[in-house]
């Protein structure tokens, strides 16, 4: 659903013949297309959400292989394109321009179901952040308004700034401790009743080198040596209670390797029990279950993943030696990673040694594929049939050549005018996204069988100079 301040070609009444005609039964959602489109909308447009409301509209589930969409719901999707509204903003013309995440709610709830299914029961919320207090202080309020305490909050950083660990401190938030020398620090700001440190077991996994979180050559973590130091140093402060964690990597795909990672934090864990004399309460494995991205890539088995990690947990040494801890998981791009879609407009094609297709969606947009060269299944919705299928590069309007969302693609026989998805955007995508190039961000809108609506407004050319200043001496 995109928004506009004036529709010009088409009005209420054409909309109801189209919905309540044959193809009409299958709209998934209607497309406003606009540069920068204007958060009021058009009072035609509340008419027709209200109408295609009242009409039922039908929506076709995803099947379970990463979010990938059957036949028939991309042929419709692209009947949508045919019908997009044209309109003016302040009298300049672009009926290009619509890129839009889409956000199926009903295939997250099916994700976590799968989540419990596997055994899982606690769902932690992590928070990462790596600049100032206000920033955690922001953190905090956005969880509390989500229902959740202090003292449900496990806040992970690394190199913490002293202002950091002193509002979490103040907060009572845990605080899950990244390095070995910010131990001093924070026992210099005050004491905590209960902390957590950031184990780095040794070994790492995840679909790029960029994803990898464990082992020799990674930022993250400290070794086992650092850590009985660590928990000795809290133990001896008058730290009553501990916790110990671990994220060795991110996107993974191979279910035997979250027992490998397991079974070796275990062991750290009965090693620093044993060596410091003190209870853990929780081991938290962190996170790193996948999601397939790149046909013919499969699923994640984690109904195997609970299972294997269930009977490690429930093992002599955990029971016996570790008094039986709580465990832990961040399954966060499991949960949300194929419940979204990115729709993006071709714009321009040029020919030459390769053939580069532009759109109006980029790095700016969906940073993982320039960051560490991630993949993206693309779907040309238009033409989702088209049996030419010809090799092609996606790319977005940045002015950097690493401004590439897919290189080297077979799509079918693509047009200027043509829309296309970009599938598995769920996680990594908004969140990563920029204003670089003074480009405002997309809207995203979340759909849950028969409704959808817009759960963030497009940013318009003001919000580039929110919060500026001009200083008075440069007037």
């Amino acid at each position: 659903l995109m928004h506009a301040m004036k529709l010009r070609d088409v009005e209420v009444d054409d909309w109801k013949e189209i919905l309540t005609s044959k193809n009409g039964q299958n709209i998934v959602s209607i497309n406003y297309c606009g540069n920068y489109g204007d958060p009021m909308m058009h009072p035609k447009a509340f008419e027709i959400f209200k109408q295609n409301q009242d009409l039922g509209a039908k929506y076709q589930r995803p099947d379970t292989n990463g979010g990938m969409r059957d036949k028939s719901w991309w042929s419709e999707l692209g009947k949508l394109k045919t019908m997009r509204v044209n309109f003016a903003i302040d009298g300049l013309e672009d009926t290009n321009h619509i890129y839009r995440r889409n956000t199926d709610y009903g295939k997250i709830i099916e994700n976590a179901q799968a989540y419990i299914d596997s055994g899982g029961k606690a769902i932690w919320i992590m928070l990462v952040f790596e600049h100032n207090q206000h920033q955690v202080k922001e953190a905090r309020r956005l969880a509390k308004k989500m229902g959740f305490s202090s003292k449900d909050i496990l806040y992970t950083g690394n190199y913490n700034s002293n202002d950091q660990l002193s509002y979490a401190l103040k907060q009572k938030i845990i605080i899950n401790i990244d390095s070995s020398s910010i131990l001093p620090r924070l026992l210099k700001l005050g004491t905590p009743n209960f902390i957590s440190l950031r184990i780095n077991p040794g070994i790492g996994g995840g679909s790029h080198s960029g994803l990898v979180f464990g082992g020799k050559h990674t930022k993250f973590g400290m070794s086992r040596k650092d850590a009985i130091h660590a928990y000795n140093l809290a133990k001896k402060s008058g730290v009553k209670q501990f916790g110990i964690h671990m994220m060795t990597g991110s996107s993974i795909l191979d279910s035997s390797y979250f027992k490998k990672a397991t079974n070796k934090l275990i062991d750290i864990a009965v090693e620093i029990v044993e060596e410091c004399k003190i209870s853990i309460d929780f081991i938290n494995i962190g996170g790193g279950f996948g999601i397939p991205y790149k046909p013919p890539e499969k699923s994640l088995d984690i109904k195997k993943v609970g299972s294997d990690i269930g009977k490690i947990f429930n093992g002599k040494k955990s029971s016996k030696i570790l008094n039986n801890p709580w465990l832990f998981v961040e399954p966060g791009r499991y949960l949300v990673a194929d419940s979204t879609i990115l729709l993006t407009n071709v714009h321009s094609i040029k020919s030459g040694p390769e053939k580069y297709v532009g759109i109006d969606a980029g790095m700016n947009t969906l940073l993982r594929p320039a960051l560490y060269g991630a993949y993206h299944h693309i779907v040309n919705a238009s033409r989702l049939n088209s049996r030419n299928k010809e090799v092609v590069n996606i790319c977005g309007q940045i002015c950097e050549n690493t401004d590439i969302l897919a290189k080297n693609r077979k799509l079918g026989n693509i047009k200027e005018g043509d829309l296309l998805a970009i599938l598995n955007v769920g996680a990594y995508g908004f969140s990563m996204s920029s204003q670089y190039n003074t480009r405002p961000r997309a809207a995203e809108v979340m759909i849950s069988k028969k409704n959808c609506k817009i759960i963030r407004q497009r940013e318009t050319i003001n919000d580039l100079i929110n919060g500026q200043k001009v200083v008075a001496w440069f007037k």
